[in-house]
């Protein structure tokens, strides 16, 4: 695979097929030595092979992002084929698969979809090495542009969860209007947002009023009484973190600077028996958790504390706060009815006012 800025070369050469046409060659000379009058093995053998030889294709596929066009040539001893097609008429690059009569076992060829439907494929035949040609068709619809079904276990868990959070948003939407919607509580902006991860569903309560330029401050609520971090255990803390964040939706520009992150120590007693703060900023989470923002925090976990096992009727799951550079987040698991959207909003106001 070469690339350029403006153009991306992939050639791929028929190494097994030349491997059998000369390893039929070589039976049918070592067969030819030993046969005794009678060459139709021979004669049957080397025609196969060289069949091999005359037919292993070298592909040549070169995306052009200046002239906008997307060439792939096929090129053997015996025939040739090439075909140029306008990347605006591309409307998806993906793998094709096709499976044995069992089941058992699948190969695979890249192919390009026109908007009109056609399918080109990039080979005549199919063959294995899945990851390898998920990585050229992904590299080809990065470099153009276009669209295609990522078939990679990453691919379709972001599939997954991106008609996950469709289905989420209408839901929450149907109960809370529109997520683009922007409200105001006692001078605070704010709208609700829904994000997935998997099949669960997120519902956020988000600021833009609030913000923390330096990094990130991030309250996961925890069962009352259970330990934040300590000893052995502090790195694999971390790493949940990291999971966590990314499980409630929140990327690289909302945690700035996670690759210094921490649990917080000694943070407010009122605070420390109901959460955990992970922050990339000690300095600002201490700003941020003074008497005014840690007393409806207290108040919250009284009201809706954590339990081990949640019951599917509670109005509530883990609330987690989030202070990125972006703004301000308060976040509980699946689909919120507007009585406990009006509850996040009473605790986001008070969070925003109180800094």
């Amino acid at each position: 695979m070469d690339s350029q800025n403006n153009t991306l070369t992939i050639r791929e050469y028929p190494v097994f097929e030349t491997l059998i046409g000369l390893g039929l060659l070589a039976t049918a000379v070592f067969t030819g030595l030993a046969a005794k009058g009678d060459w139709t093995i021979t004669l049957i053998t080397g025609l196969i092979g060289l069949l091999f030889l005359g037919l292993a294709a070298t592909l040549v596929v070169q995306a052009d992002r200046i002239a906008g066009t997307l060439t792939i040539q096929r090129s053997s001893l015996l025939r040739r084929f090439a075909r140029e097609i306008p990347v605006s008429d591309i409307a998806a690059i993906q793998l094709e698969t096709s499976r044995s009569s069992s089941n058992s076992s699948s190969t695979y060829r890249i192919i390009a979809i026109t908007k009109q439907g056609e399918t080109i494929p990039f080979r005549s035949s199919f063959s294995s090495g899945f990851s390898t040609k998920e990585a050229k068709a992904r590299k080809l619809r990065e470099f153009l542009g276009v669209g295609g079904q990522d078939l990679s276990l990453g691919g379709l868990f972001e599939t997954a969860t991106s008609m996950a959070q469709q289905a989420f948003q209408e839901k929450q939407e149907a109960l809370t209007g529109p997520e683009a919607e922007e409200h105001t509580t006692e001078g605070v902006h704010w709208r609700v947002q829904t994000a997935a991860f998997g099949g669960m569903g997120i519902t956020r309560w988000f600021s833009p009023d609030q913000t923390c330029p330096t990094g990130f401050v991030f309250l996961a609520q925890k069962v009352a009484g259970q330990g934040s971090a300590g000893g052995l255990f502090g790195g694999l803390n971390k790493m949940l973190y990291h999971q966590l964040l990314g499980m409630y939706g929140y990327g690289q520009d909302d945690a700035l600077g996670l690759e210094y992150a921490d649990i917080l120590p000694d943070v407010d007693p009122k605070l420390d028996p109901h959460f955990t703060v992970f922050t990339s900023d000690p300095s600002a989470a201490r700003q941020f958790l003074n008497p005014w923002s840690v007393a409806p925090l207290a108040d919250w976990a009284t009201r809706y504390p954590l339990k081990q096992v949640q019951k599917t009727n509670e109005l509530f799951g883990q609330l987690t706060v989030m202070i990125s550079p972006k703004g301000t987040y308060i976040s509980s698991p699946g689909t919120l009815i507007p009585e406990a959207v009006e509850e996040l909003t009473n605790l986001g106001v008070a969070l925003v006012k109180g800094r």
